[in-house]
């Protein structure tokens, strides 16, 4: 039989500098992310509400008229 070695590990180490970097960047593409998706939802919301009112707006005269 042959002697099989295991793999080493890598091991990493999480108090570097280059290791807090790619922290900080991964919060701040994380921030942006949801910063993108709330803004996305608000600029859905403002369109929904002009839509409604439009409709709304267009719509009350034919309540006035008979």
């Amino acid at each position: 039989m042959t002697d099989a070695t295991l793999p080493t590990r890598n091991t990493v180490d999480f108090a570097s500098p280059e290791a807090q970097s790619r922290v900080r960047k991964r919060y701040a593409a994380e921030r942006r992310f949801r910063i993108y998706g709330i803004s996305a939802i608000a600029f859905a919301a403002l369109f929904i509400v002009l839509l409604v009112s439009d409709i709304l707006i267009k719509g009350i005269p034919a309540f006035t008229e008979h």
